[in-house]
Order: structure tokens, then C-alpha cells, then sequence
């Protein structure tokens, strides 16, 4: 078998190296992206939490009687 040349095995290399780096530049893009969406899912449930929070504050503060609601 004919062995091949240095520089075809410095090329083949390199070319091993970046298939390598892409993969695991979109592994790394993948997992960002889905921790991102997770913690855009946690910030509006901590905003509706907090909203039904001020929500219940106010509704506790209104007149108890029908007529003197605005």
C-alpha cells in the first residue's frame, strides 16, 4: 500500500481538527439555545407569578361594598 504524501496527511488532519471544532461549536450553540429558552420560560413564570401577586394585593385593597367602587 502506497503511503501518502506528508503534506495530504497534514491537510487530512487539519481537515479532522475543523470537522471536530464545527461539531462542537453547534453542540455548544444547541445547548446554549435550549438553556436560553428555559430560562425565558422561568422569567415569565416568575412575572405571572408576580402579577397575580400585585393582582390579589389590589384586589384585596378594594371597597367591600358595590357602591363605592369607582
Amino acid at each position: 500500500m502506497k503511503r501518502l504524501s506528508f503534506s495530504t496527511q497534514i491537510a487530512t488532519l487539519w481537515a479532522m481538527v475543523a470537522a471536530i471544532c464545527t461539531m462542537l461549536v453547534a453542540v455548544v450553540w444547541l445547548m446554549a439555545a435550549s438553556a436560553e429558552s428555559q430560562q425565558a420560560a422561568g422569567a415569565k413564570r416568575q412575572a405571572a407569578t408576580a402579577c397575580a401577586k400585585v393582582a390579589s394585593r389590589y384586589s384585596l385593597s378594594q371597597p367591600p361594598c358595590a357602591a363605592c367602587q369607582f
